[in-house]
This record gives structure tokens, sequence and C-alpha cells, in this order.
């Protein structure tokens, strides 16, 4: 009887060597011929770049072509920035990084996903052994196709490892197929990224109405779909949803102003809800809108006593930042420049302290040599003070440049967006300046 089954067995497990053997060899050789991933074996040093989207699409090309004018074949730049991930990304996979490019310079630009606390950026899990079969992951994925579920569940994966936009994609196809297949938290999570995003505001309504309509009516939720229907224009509802919130008295007024404010860039609108709020002790984010609205108005003596005066933790973070600095260029004062440099320290997270001391401790263990850049604006002073000194360890200063540079030719020469309140993605002129300080380090 053992036999009978004997050859099956064999039969099985030797299409499945096949199989493998096939499978790792085909993908040695893409990987071998695929420009992206080829290391050079030449006596060049390499310098690999890591950060958010402010490297992904920024200065790593610009520095290899300064590179080569000012030590021509010296240096390969390797350009790893990632964008929608945070620094636990890196902090999970700097020791592949480090054995696949064996750098001789790691240049590390980290933290500001951490401060909006992105959560899409997690690594990969690490699989057991037959989930490492090729075998096991072809079974799971037709598997997949038949299931109803599939679509989510690659989505989650791809967003899982960082492919959020794709990840994103599939959740949306997930949802026009079933919505019930996601839950609350998948929900909520398509709807924030297709409004902030991907900007696709007629699919975040889609799915905010689904949500509000069949799983929680919440208030909360329902204020934030105010925001794609804005950008959508859609009048009728806006007027709808605006009349709601305003029957609660004043209590949603921060956020209406906060809204009409960023949203719709109606200061008259915005002035009127922020002037009958009551919030100014709690909301921080409102605080800063407010804060914002009153220096565009040239209100700067009302902005410089709420600020001095506020026990609010408004303050902390990056759109208040702007302000901060706004005001204290025009009236310096030593208590105006202590916020200043709380408020970075502030935004500093604890776990990006701990991710960046891990990637500068194994870095410096591979004998490479460590460039911590600070962002554009920000000061350098208490970053250095929190990761120390070291012979092989060096700060990139990106202050006083970028001020002079904001100060002669204007914010919008230098950023395209402003997404982290006092700078933003870069222009050419601002790589350029970027990648000059990063050269005075070589």
């Amino acid at each position: 009887m053992f036999k009978k089954y004997l050859y099956p067995i064999l039969t099985i497990v030797l299409a499945i060597i096949i199989f493998e053997g096939f499978a790792h060899i085909s993908i040695f050789l893409v990987e071998k011929d695929t420009p992206e991933v080829s290391i050079t074996n030449d006596n060049k040093k390499r310098v690999i770049c890591i950060g958010e989207s402010t490297t992904e699409g920024g200065y790593p090309q610009l520095l290899q072509e300064k590179l080569n004018k000012k030590f021509p074949n010296q240096y390969t730049v390797y350009n790893l920035g990632k964008s929608a991930v945070t620094s636990s990304y890196f902090k999970n996979n700097i020791d592949s990084i480090l054995e696949k490019y064996r750098p001789n310079i790691v240049i590390s630009m980290l933290g500001i996903n951490d401060t909006f606390e992105l959560s899409i950026s997690k690594t990969k899990p690490s699989r057991s052994l037959y989930e490492n079969l090729y075998t096991y992951r072809l079974l799971t994925y037709l598997q997949d196709i038949f299931n109803h579920n599939s679509k989510r569940q690659r989505g989650l994966n791809l967003i899982n490892i960082g492919k959020v936009n794709s990840g994103v994609d599939l959740l949306l196809s997930s949802f026009n197929r079933d919505p019930n297949s996601l839950t609350n938290k998948n929900l909520l999570f398509l709807a924030e990224y297709l409004n902030q995003e991907s900007r696709d505001f007629k699919n975040s309504v889609k799915v905010y109405d689904y949500f509000l309509e069949n799983r929680s009516n919440e208030d909360s939720i329902r204020i934030e779909r105010l925001w794609p229907l804005f950008e959508l224009n859609n009048e009728k509802r806006i007027t709808e949803e605006v009349s709601y919130f305003e029957s609660f008295d004043n209590k949603w007024y921060p956020t209406l102003g906060n809204i009409y404010f960023l949203a719709k860039n109606d200061t008259d609108k915005a002035l009127h809800y922020f002037k009958n709020s009551d919030f100014l002790a709690t909301q921080g984010d409102q605080f800063s809108s407010y804060l914002n609205l009153l220096t565009k108005l040239g209100k700067h003596k009302i902005a410089e006593h709420l600020i001095l005066n506020s026990k609010t933790k408004g303050l902390r973070n990056n759109h208040s930042l702007m302000v901060l600095k706004q005001i204290n260029h025009r009236n310096k004062q030593d208590k105006l420049a202590r916020l200043i440099k709380e408020s970075e320290r502030e935004s500093l997270k604890n776990y990006t302290i701990t991710n960046t001391k891990y990637i500068i401790r194994k870095s410096l263990q591979s004998n490479a040599k460590v460039f911590i850049m600070q962002y554009p604006m920000r000061q350098i002073s208490y970053i250095s003070e929190i990761y120390g000194d070291s012979k092989s360890l060096k700060y990139i200063d990106n202050e006083q440049s970028f001020k002079k540079a904001v100060s002669s030719k204007g914010f919008e020469a230098i950023f395209s967006d402003s997404f982290a309140g006092d700078f933003g993605h870069m222009t050419k002129a601002g790589h350029d300046i970027l990648t000059d300080n990063i050269l005075r380090s070589f």
C-alpha cells in the first residue's frame, strides 16, 4: 500500500524541486540584468541616499552629476529614497541594504513622514520556510484569484511593503466589487488616502458615503468628508453639511474654519468661524490654521499675542512652525526663538530617534561614513545633540542657506509645495542648494 503512494509523492516532490530551481534561476537572471539593482564592481566609492519622497524625487541624481564634475570617476550614487514610508522601513531593511550595496557613504534624511505618523510603510513580515517556497506563493496567488477578498489582501500586502499606490488601487477595486470585504479601518484609510494623497476626491466621497451609511455615522468622520466635497465644489452637499455642523452652536467652528481656509482659501468665512470659536486652549491643528490665517491677513500682532500666551500644544506641529518663523522674522524675540527650537525638537518622534540611531550604528559597523542631513529650514543643533559625535559621522545643515534663498527669491521658487509647513518638496533651485550643502562634506 505504501508503494502505491510512494511514486506519486516522489513525482510531486520532484516537480516542486524542479519548479523551485527554475524559479530561483529565472529570478536570479532577471535581477542580474535589471539596472535598478545592478551594483558596480569598479573602484568607485558607493554612496547610498535613504529618505522619503524628498529624496526619491530629488537630489541623488543631481548629486551624481556634481560629484562627476568635482571628483571625476570617483563616486557612484544610488537613490534609495521611497515615497510614503517612515523611518521604520529603513530601520527594518538597513541590514540587507548595507549587504547589497556595500556603501562607503550613507546619506540619511529621515523623519518627516514619522511626524505625520504614517502607518503605511511597515516592512514585509518575515516568512516561514514554506512561505518562502515559490510553489506556495503560486498556489496562494491562484487561490486568491478565486477568492473575493483576494484584492483586499493583496492590496494590504502591497501597502505593508511600501507599494502604497498599487495597494490602494487594489483596495479600491475590492471596494467597488464588494464593500463588505473591507474592514472599518480599511475603509477609513482608503477614504483618507484617496483624498490626501491620490487626490481622487470622487472616490474618496464614495467611500466616506458608504462608511457613514453602513458602518458608523460619526460626526468626526462626517466632517472629514467635507474636505473632498469642497474639492469637488459640490455646493448643494456642502451647504447641507455645513448647516448640519452649524446646528451644534460653535462646537465645529474650528474645523469649519480650518476647512474653509485650507480647502477653499476663503479667508472671510474662515475668520468668521475662528473668531467665534472657543477652541484655542485645546485644538492644535485648527489653532495653527488660525495663526496662519492671521499672518496672511497681516494681523501679526494678534498672532504673536496668541502664541506667547497660549498654553496649547497647538504650537507643536509643522504648520505652526511656519507661522512662528514668519512672526519671528518680523519681530525677533528670545521666547519665539526658543519656541521654534522646542517645536522642531518635539516634532521629532521617539521612534524616529531609535530607528535613526540603529541605522547609524549598523552603517558605522559596516565601515561606512554616515551623513545625517537635516531638512531645509530646520535647525541642525538639536539633531547633533541627539546622535552625538563620531569621526565617521557628519551633519549637513540646511537651515541658513534655505532661509537666505527663501528670503531673496521667495518660498515658491525653492519649494513646489508646503506639505511640511515650513518647507516642502524642492524645486530645481532647492535641490541645487541641498546638493551644494552635501558636496561640502565630501
